[in-house]
């Protein structure tokens, strides 16, 4: 769900999080008694995930694909600052996509994410945006982000 990558993100990546520019200021009205509001707070604020416009975190939504992309991504933005070539080159990848054209709104997410070394195709030799997310998929991601924020 949104709330354990949330979380998965905090905890994971506590010390990368800590020193990542703060980029939003937002009030979310769905958390309050959350039991990952701690971390979904921090994550939102640095802008590795988003709200929804009608102020809504929405936790228990599930996690697709496309959104653990934007999320890795945007992590992996902050974590491979002290490394700006390696940076460049994730930015400038550019894969061919069966299934994801690069008109598409998360694509440069998901290239980065790539290229990154973060995620992967998924088993049918496509990305599958809209698909959701396995628990593994999302612990193979955040242990990523770990090392890069490690390196």
């Amino acid at each position: 769900t949104r709330a354990q990558l949330a979380a998965m993100l905090g905890i994971r990546l506590r010390e990368a999080l800590a020193r990542a520019p703060r980029r939003v200021t937002v009030v979310l009205t769905d958390i309050r008694f959350h039991w990952a509001a701690p971390w979904i707070l921090p994550v939102i604020r640095t802008g590795w995930m988003e709200s929804f416009p009608n102020h809504t975190f929405q936790p228990s939504a599930f996690v697709r694909r496309a959104d653990l992309a934007q999320a890795v991504w945007r992590a992996a933005q902050d974590l491979g600052a002290g490394q700006p070539q390696e940076l460049a080159r994730w930015a400038a990848s550019r894969p061919a996509l069966r299934d994801v054209p690069r008109g598409h709104l998360a694509y440069p997410a998901i290239a980065g994410a790539l290229a990154s070394g973060a995620m992967g195709m998924g088993d049918t030799d496509r990305f599958e945006p809209g698909r959701p997310a396995t628990g593994s998929e999302i612990v193979a991601a955040i242990a990523r982000l770990e090392w890069l924020a490690n390196k």
